[in-house]
Parts: C-alpha cells; sequence; structure tokens
C-alpha cells in the first residue's frame, strides 16, 4: 500500500529512504517486479519492522510518497 505524491516511471530508481521521523534517511534503491515495490538499502539499517512507515525522496529532498513496511 504505496501512497505517491509523484510517480516514480524508471525502475531501479535511486532515493533516500527513511523509516522513522526523527531519521536523516539513507541510500536506497527502489525496484518494481510486478507492481511490488522493494527497497534496498545501500548500508544495512537497524530494526526495520512490518508495521513501519517508510518514505521516499528524491536527492532534491521532495517527498516522493511512502508506504507501510511488509518484510519479504
Amino acid at each position: 500500500n504505496l501512497n505517491w505524491l509523484n510517480e516514480i516511471d524508471n525502475f531501479p530508481f535511486s532515493c533516500k529512504a527513511r523509516i522513522r521521523y526523527n531519521s536523516i534517511g539513507a541510500k536506497a534503491t527502489l525496484n518494481n517486479n510486478n507492481n511490488k515495490i522493494t527497497c534496498i538499502f545501500d548500508e544495512p539499517q537497524l530494526a526495520i519492522t512490518p508495521g513501519q512507515s517508510i518514505v521516499f525522496y528524491n536527492k532534491k529532498e521532495i517527498l516522493l510518497g511512502g508506504g507501510i513496511i511488509e518484510l519479504i
């Protein structure tokens, strides 16, 4: 259940992802496989938990969208 404010047309897509409201975010890559978006962080992240929110920003710090984390 992702909500996009700005559509992403080309995957894979490099972005900054935040999993906590007070985090600075981390570099990540979004992939689209049959309309299932996966987020792969460049560096390991601590305590990613299903049910948490995740939000995505472009390189200019513009909010692209976000959703609820499901682990695969």
